[in-house]
């Protein structure tokens, strides 16, 4: 066992024991989830040199009492792991984390393979988009900003015909902007000027659901406006923190073109271990609490993951077979899963019918990474199913 396995000692483990039960241009595309084929570089960030198959199970976390049975009993994930040690040994991936997760549960499988462990830090890309739109929506919740607050109202230089833009629409992709920005990935410019630029540009008329990340930009540069507060602080506060997951934030290297500390890539820009992205997506199976601290309430969970864009058309999107999107997260299958993949493979899901959310953390490409979710999601949930 590597030393990715004392992690979850501790006040870690007991946090997630106690959810109530009851550099480079080839990345300047990566919010619009683009494929990108990283050659050899698909190795995630801090990984060891050699191999590993870095299990965790609840008895090496330290639980004093790993439950045996029921909904938090063993389950054999067997068939979802031998799709990534194939893929391992293949060569198709270097390496990869997969974590599940159960309300009110320790981790029911947090495992890592090939150079990859549990501690391993890896870029998001556009996976980056829901721990963002979490964050923001806690400003919401308390009253900082509203979803209905107009980029008039909080940016007061906005040119004119963008100043009815609604912080809604620039978190579901609907406010007319285009996509993708030059400046999202400018470490000279500030997130107020990169945002500044992005409002400059032409609306299209009638808005459309154009994804990317240049709303998100603004809509990040309002959060700062109204809290008063840069957004690598407020994102800690909101998350990182209050989870303890310490490596999920916009100031991990390299930056390979991710944004800056100044100019951090709302949409696309985070990076973050196995584990700490774990205790992210806890938030949405335990109805808005990260362990024992309560980040959302659920009713904010619920209008996260709530169709915003109606029946636009996705057809040209990064995930075309979406049926539609929420804050941050993509609808799929009739509802019963919401998704926010990124362009370099990291897949996290949530699957409300079968009562579990997981994540697939690689360094690869959306292509393998959505070709890995279609063999892991069936697997995963037939285990769960027994």
């Amino acid at each position: 066992m590597t030393s990715s396995t004392t992690l979850f000692t501790g006040v870690l483990a007991a946090s997630f024991l106690s959810a109530s039960c009851g550099g480079t241009d080839h990345s300047s595309n990566v919010d619009d989830a683009a494929v990108i084929e990283d050659g050899g570089a698909d190795g995630a960030v801090g990984a060891s040199d050699g191999p590993s198959n870095d299990a965790l199970s609840p008895a090496d976390a330290g639980y004093d009492a790993p439950p045996s049975v029921g909904r938090c009993g063993a389950f054999d994930f067997s068939a979802a792991r031998a799709v990534l040690i194939q893929a391992v040994a293949s060569k198709k991936i270097n390496g990869a984390g997969l974590a599940v997760l159960r309300k009110g549960c320790p981790p029911l499988l947090l495992e890592s393979f090939g150079n990859q462990t549990n501690a391993s830090v890896v870029e998001l890309a556009s996976a980056s988009k829901a721990p963002s739109a979490l964050a923001i929506m806690s400003l919401v919740e308390r009253g900082t900003l509203s979803l209905d607050a107009k980029v008039g109202e909080v940016l007061t230089d906005a040119p004119a015909d963008k100043a009815q833009i609604s912080l809604r629409e620039l978190l579901s992709h609907t406010s007319g902007l285009p996509g993708n920005a030059t400046c999202l990935a400018s470490d000279s410019l500030t997130l107020a000027a990169c945002a500044k630029e992005i409002l400059g540009a032409r609306l299209q008329t009638p808005p459309a659901f154009v994804y990317g990340g240049a709303s998100f930009q603004v809509a990040g540069r309002m959060a700062e406006v109204a809290s008063g507060k840069p957004w690598n602080t407020l994102f800690s506060e909101a998350l990182s923190a209050p989870c303890e997951a310490e490596t999920l934030s916009f100031a991990a290297s390299p930056r390979n073109n991710l944004g800056s500390d100044i100019n951090p890539r709302i949409a696309g820009g985070a990076a973050a271990s196995l584990v700490d992205y774990a205790r992210f997506l806890s938030v949405f199976v335990n109805g808005g609490r990260c362990g024992d601290v309560r980040v959302l309430t659920s009713s904010t969970v619920t209008t996260i993951l709530t169709n915003h864009i109606g029946a636009l058309d996705q057809s040209g999107s990064p995930l075309s077979q979406a049926e539609g999107y929420g804050l941050g997260w993509w609808r799929e299958k009739g509802g019963v899963i919401w998704s926010d993949p990124g362009a370099f493979g990291t897949y996290p899901w949530i699957d409300a019918s079968h009562d579990y959310a997981a994540v697939l953390l690689i360094r690869k490409s959306l292509t393998v990474g959505h070709d890995l979710f279609v063999e892991l999601q069936p697997r995963i949930e037939a285990a769960l199913v027994r």
